[in-house]
C-alpha cells in the first residue's frame, strides 16, 4: 500500500492510502484511494487511460458521494503520484463530443470545475485544439 497527503478545503492535511492496478484488456491504470480514519468499503476512484505510450486521459474520478473523500484534495494529489509514478502526460477527458476519442469519456461539471482550479494555480493548461485540460506539473 501506498500513501499519499492532502490537503482538503479546511486546510487540514490528512492521510489516505491507495492502490494501484492496471487493467491490460481495457488498458486502464485504476487507483483507489482509502481512508485510514473511516473504515468502510469506500474509496475515492481515479482512473488513467493510455491514449499511447507518452499520454493518458483521466477517464473517471469520483468519490462516490463518501464524505470521507469530499473536498479532501485527493483528486489533485492522485494525479501528481500518476504523474510521478507513471511518468506520462496526463490529460482530460474532452469537452467536446466531437474531440473524444473514447466511449466511456465525458467531463462532468465536478471534473471541469476541478481542471479550472488546476489551471487557475497554474498546474494545468487548456488545449483549445484537442479540447482537453493538460496537466502541468
Amino acid at each position: 500500500m501506498n500513501y499519499i497527503d492532502c490537503a482538503g478545503k479546511s486546510g487540514i492535511i490528512e492521510r489516505f492510502k491507495y492502490k494501484i492496478e492496471f487493467n491490460e484488456i481495457e488498458n486502464v491504470w485504476i487507483f483507489r484511494v482509502y481512508s485510514l480514519e473511516t473504515r468502510t468499503n469506500e474509496f475515492f476512484e481515479f482512473q488513467l487511460k493510455n491514449v499511447d505510450d507518452r499520454t493518458a486521459k483521466v477517464i473517471m474520478m469520483s468519490h462516490h458521494g463518501d464524505p470521507a473523500y469530499v473536498g479532501k484534495g485527493i483528486a489533485e494529489r492522485i494525479l501528481e503520484e500518476g504523474y510521478r509514478i507513471l511518468n506520462i502526460n496526463i490529460i482530460s477527458s474532452s469537452i467536446s463530443n466531437s474531440h473524444k476519442i473514447f466511449n466511456n469519456e465525458w467531463m462532468t461539471e465536478d471534473a471541469f470545475k476541478f481542471w479550472e482550479r488546476l489551471q487557475s494555480k497554474g498546474m494545468a493548461y487548456f488545449d483549445s485544439k484537442n479540447k482537453v485540460f493538460c496537466y502541468r506539473p
